[in-house]
This record gives C-alpha cells, sequence and structure tokens, in this order.
C-alpha cells in the first residue's frame, strides 16, 4: 500500500510516498481503508516549522 512519510522536520518537499507493508489488524482492531482524506493547516505547521501544535501561545 502506499504512504506518505517524512523521517524529520523540515519543508514539505520533504514528504516521500513509499511502498509499505499492509499492516495486519490483531484480533480485537479492525483496518479502515481511507478513500480520501485531507491535512490540516497546522499539521504542515508543525512539519515546516518543527513547533508542536501545543506549544501555540493561542489556545482555542
Amino acid at each position: 500500500m502506499k504512504a506518505i512519510i517524512y523521517t524529520q522536520y523540515g519543508p514539505l518537499g520533504g514528504l516521500r510516498i513509499r511502498d509499505i507493508d499492509r499492516p495486519e489488524p490483531k484480533a480485537d482492531e479492525v483496518l479502515i481503508k481511507v478513500k480520501a482524506t485531507t491535512a490540516p493547516t497546522i499539521r504542515g505547521r508543525v512539519l515546516s516549522d518543527g513547533r508542536s501544535p501545543t506549544t501555540s501561545s493561542t489556545t482555542p
């Protein structure tokens, strides 16, 4: 299966699409097939500047 992989914080150009083994669920787990998703804006900020979203000076 395809996965987007990153190994360190940095520019979003550092993300790579890789083939990985399909996960095998345990007896008390399920495997869900995701057809589409989005990435929240905060994810891009976390990847690009290395800050955790919890270090923000504002809290909702």
